[in-house]
């Protein structure tokens, strides 16, 4: 149990899987791209503070601006935004986009909503069905998820050229400190390893 309480171990299993996927650079786009999606994460439609707090504190910021970069180093390329959100508020993908407009986007008619999925597979399926002629299609999420996204698109047919966001585990250039103070929140970062394996799993079924 001490040793689940340690950043290091936890640290580790989840490098291994984010260097599938290195570097954070605007990589070329192969030709053959038919579109950029940023897959949905979070945004919290509070009245109380406008669009930039409701997506400032959420993991899918980061998504949303190195999908805007890509969009706008690729102007012929439609940005698809997606994710429903929760019942009784508006769409996910509607947040993106009122963020993405207030932060300065000048071609609101480039942008693509898809305000049904709810999970991943669930994404990969609509956009396959609003496009049945794309075959191949970037796709922006965190690192540690882009493994199982990576599967569960190609399995709807797509070749995914997959572009981490952002990583779980950020690396120093002065290298690690070592810690053996025990954090309960270390736990948190397993229970997220643990579910990517069993979504991973169920990627096959």
């Amino acid at each position: 149990m001490y040793l689940l309480l340690l950043p290091g171990p936890v640290q580790w299993v989840i490098e291994r899987q984010e260097d599938a996927f290195p570097g954070m650079e605007l990589q070329p786009v192969p030709a053959k791209v038919e579109g950029i999606m940023v897959l949905g994460s979070e945004g919290i439609p509070d009245s109380r503070t406008d669009i930039l707090g409701q997506i400032g504190r959420a993991g899918v910021l980061p998504r949303l601006l190195w999908g805007r970069d890509l969009a706008l180093a690729y102007p012929n390329l439609p940005l698809v935004l997606s994710s429903a959100g929760r019942p009784g508020g508006p769409s996910q993908a509607s947040l993106y986009r009122e963020f993405l407009l207030r932060v300065g986007w000048q071609e609101p008619e480039r942008l693509v909503l898809l305000e049904t999925p709810r999970t991943t597979r669930e994404e990969a399926q609509t956009l396959r069905a609003a496009f049945p002629e794309w075959r191949a299609v970037v796709i922006v999420s965190h690192a540690n998820h882009l493994p199982r996204v990576k599967r569960i698109f190609e399995k709807e047919g797509f070749e995914v050229h997959a572009v981490p966001a952002t990583y779980t585990v950020l690396r120093h250039p002065a290298g690690e400190k070592l810690d053996w103070m025990p954090d309960l929140r270390h736990l948190h970062l397993w229970a997220g390893v643990v579910k990517e394996w069993i979504e991973g799993v169920m990627v096959n079924y």
